[in-house]
């Protein structure tokens, strides 16, 4: 959901009163869908975590415990546009209050995945779209028949939850091994 709020003028006169007043009714509509969404997909929350801009997830908690009987909130606010909170900050900062555990399995399998990577050489790691890419190329070798005597041995695991590939685009490791 977006809003569009109209800009501060910084001047004084009936013009600001009025936008400032536009703002406000504005911004009371935007908390009003918002807390309608929440009550709407959310079924009974025990826990919500809010993150975004410091003034307005602070109005939109008071709606929402007026609204819902919520038995922890964490509210995670940053003060500048620029410092937006990834989602790996959100996770590691309100990881006590959440529940599932396929969140916490995720974000463990992601810290030793990336040990394995610092810790191994020879282990080189890829994305989808350049594993895609090296496919499609060796298709076309072994299609025009420039490629002989090769040995091919590709190695699928599908990962637990859905989730991972969403947000990680999937990443994918190729060993190399060195034949006597």
């Amino acid at each position: 959901m977006n809003t569009n709020l109209p800009t501060d003028t910084r001047r004084g006169g009936q013009s600001t009163n009025r936008l400032a007043r536009i703002r406000k009714e504005k911004r009371h509509v935007y908390q009003t869908k918002i807390v309608a969404a929440c009550e709407h997909f959310l079924r009974g929350p025990s826990t919500l975590i809010v993150a975004g801009n410091t003034q307005l997830p602070r109005e939109i908690l008071e709606r929402l415990r007026q609204s819902t009987r919520l038995s922890h909130v964490t509210l995670l606010g940053y003060h500048k546009i620029s410092e937006v909170l990834s989602l790996n900050q959100i996770i590691d900062q309100s990881l006590g209050l959440i529940q599932d555990k396929k969140i916490q399995t995720e974000a463990k399998i992601i810290s030793e995945l990336r040990d394995l990577i610092r810790q191994d050489p020879d282990l080189l790691v890829f994305g989808r779209t350049e594993v895609q890419e090296a496919q499609y190329q060796l298709r076309y070798l072994v299609l025009q028949d420039s490629v002989q005597d090769l040995d091919l041995d590709i190695e699928c695991r599908r990962l637990k939850y859905s989730t991972f590939l969403e947000s990680y685009g999937g990443m994918i490791g190729v060993r190399y091994y060195k034949l006597s």
